[in-house]
């Protein structure tokens, strides 16, 4: 499903939302909703700050709080000790927690479900290019940062690694920590999670001082990689993604909100998913490419790529317009 929504749309990017209730279901929506994000560094939680204006202008009585956390892994452990309602993950993530795999093994959030969708982001593995390097077999032994320790950016690249046989020296550490490691020459390179279509301004700056270089994901790491990775897939990253403006294959994956049945009404669930929908202006202006985002269809078909919808959003996404 991902490829087609990716064709149709460019793969821009968009926003997607969920929340945790700790009590049965109840007439009204929940007031106290906390959102788990990412570090105050990365552009998911620029986009963060655009929902919590999105939900503030439907919601005006709700008291939301944006936390500042490690990222996907890391707002999912949050999310099953109850700390957070809302958490920002990727697609991946909330597969392997749902079926017990990966990070989760035999530690299994069953009901994990999505409240709305915020597009597909892509993984870029960049290096520097005096750096000599010009394959991803080039990294064997090479300083990598994969992205934020505990992320679900950092397992992703090491699963991926360790699945294509390359050993880098990987040194995880926040964008700031890459983007510096980098330009100091710590580093030959780092991992970057793309917003859509759009490299962050960050990495911008960074190629303007220290000339990176994208590697490519051959048809070879394609055919070890597919299939493998639960909401995973090597798709061809846009080259205004990409530094220098290169057409080269990379890592996809949907991005979502999620919370769990367990902790969340139905009418909480209904009301989040309507008002990021309805006030999506505030996240185009986070992030101009999900000017294109199709919310509606990228929010039904989750269930087919294998995550449910809340029950309570689901309700919502049929009947929007």
């Amino acid at each position: 499903m991902l490829k087609s929504f990716t064709r149709r749309h460019a793969l821009v990017a968009a926003a997607g939302l969920a929340t945790v209730i700790a009590a049965p279901a109840i007439a009204a929506p929940k007031e106290n909703l906390i959102l788990g994000a990412a570090n105050s560094t990365s552009s998911h939680y620029a986009l963060g700050v655009a929902m919590t204006k999105a939900l503030q202008a439907n919601m005006p009585k709700a008291n939301l709080t944006l936390l500042e956390t490690g990222g996907g892994l890391d707002n999912l452990r949050r999310l099953q000790r109850g700390e957070i309602d809302l958490a920002q993950i990727g697609f991946d993530s909330g597969v392997n927690a749902v079926k017990g795999e990966a990070e989760f093994a035999g530690r299994a959030i069953p009901d994990v479900v999505v409240v709305y969708p915020y597009g597909v982001s892509f993984q870029n593995i960049v290096v520097r290019k005096d750096s000599g390097i010009t394959k991803l077999e080039d990294l064997d032994g090479k300083r990598f940062t994969p992205g934020i320790r505990g992320s679900s950016a950092e397992a992703l690249m090491r699963n991926v690694f360790n699945t294509l046989g390359i050993k880098p020296t990987l040194v995880p550490g926040t964008l700031a920590d890459g983007t510096e490691g980098v330009q100091n020459r710590q580093l030959v390179g780092m991992a970057i999670s793309t917003a859509g279509p759009v490299m962050t301004a960050a990495v911008r700056e960074l190629n303007v001082t220290t000339e990176l270089l994208a590697l490519d994901l051959t048809a070879a790491h394609k055919a070890k990689i597919d299939g493998k990775f639960n909401g995973i897939e090597v798709l061809p990253i846009p080259p205004s993604a990409s530094p220098g403006g290169v057409k080269v294959n990379g890592l996809a994956w949907r991005n979502v909100y999620v919370t769990r049945t367990g902790v969340m009404d139905d009418d909480t669930a209904y009301a989040v998913a309507k008002a990021i929908f309805e006030n999506r202006r505030f996240l185009i202006d986070s992030w101009p490419a999900l000017s294109d985002f199709d919310f509606k269809g990228m929010a039904l078909s989750a269930e087919q790529a294998g995550l449910k919808l809340h029950p309570g959003a689901k309700r919502f996404w049929e009947s929007a317009k």
